[in-house]
């Protein structure tokens, strides 16, 4: 009853957020960007939706390949997602400390590049592939924070104006609010499933959950769940749970 009571207050938090998010970007939405949120949510149904949502901002881009980089709190890559021509997904990527996306990240000012021959010393030769004639590098923030970068690819030169610049950014902040938003609601909808105890998997699932959620809401590295039997007065190293921390750690 009290994991119940955790799950219930945590859900109810983030429905919360959700309706203020909503309602602070809501002014600036597109009926567009509305539907993609609809259909990514409907098409991915509880699958992560950041490879269907790169594959958008590519399309609306007009870009050959897009890579959307999510980082963690300490700025390692958590999550990497490609569409088009960019090179396959995965989180083993290096993002250099002195490299693009951490300038951008630091920054918030996008990177343009008409021409990569004029630029290899800077680029990264391990995500330059041979097609690369144009490259974009754009900040995501979401609920305020800093959440990564977005890649665009063009296979031909691509000379950026000032009012393309300005709208490939909206396309970024655009994603960036759509993949927050997303994933708020896909957590919300766990949680809620797990707060009816005929839908829940049992106990373990719930712990993670809690941890789970209570990683994303403060935007911290790890979360752990380790209950305390007040009988015995000692913790339950069985029954400690975690999100963000290696298995290998977690011996107790």
């Amino acid at each position: 009853e009290a994991l119940l009571g955790v799950v219930h207050a945590s859900a109810n938090s983030i429905d919360n957020c959700l309706v203020f998010e909503e309602a602070r970007l809501g002014s600036s939405w597109l009926p567009e960007v509305q539907r993609t949120i609809n259909d990514l949510l409907v098409s991915r149904g509880t699958e992560p939706v950041g490879a269907a949502l790169t594959e958008h901002v590519r399309k609306a881009a007009g870009a050959d390949g897009a890579s959307l980089i999510i980082l963690d709190a300490v700025g390692q890559v958590a999550e990497r997602c490609v569409a088009g021509t960019a090179e396959p997904a995965g989180s083993d990527v290096v993002i250099r400390p002195t490299g693009i996306s951490r300038t951008v990240l630091a920054t918030g000012v996008p990177w343009f590049c008409s021409d990569t021959g004029t630029a290899k010393d800077l680029l990264n030769p391990r995500t330059l592939l041979p097609t690369d004639r144009s490259l974009a590098c754009l900040r995501l923030v979401s609920r305020g924070t800093p959440i990564g970068v977005l890649w665009l690819h063009y296979s031909s030169r691509h000379d950026f104006s000032a009012g393309e610049a300005t709208q490939l950014q909206y396309h970024a902040e655009q994603a960036a609010a759509t993949y927050g938003v997303t994933q708020l609601i896909q957590l919300s909808e766990r949680l809620h499933q797990l707060g009816n105890p005929q839908e829940s998997d049992g106990q373990d699932d719930i712990r993670q959950s809690i941890v789970d959620y209570a990683k994303m809401a403060f935007h911290a590295l790890s979360s752990t769940f380790w209950p305390y039997d007040e009988t015995s007065a000692r913790f339950l190293p069985d029954q400690l749970v975690a999100s963000g921390v290696p298995d290998s750690t977690l011996a107790v």
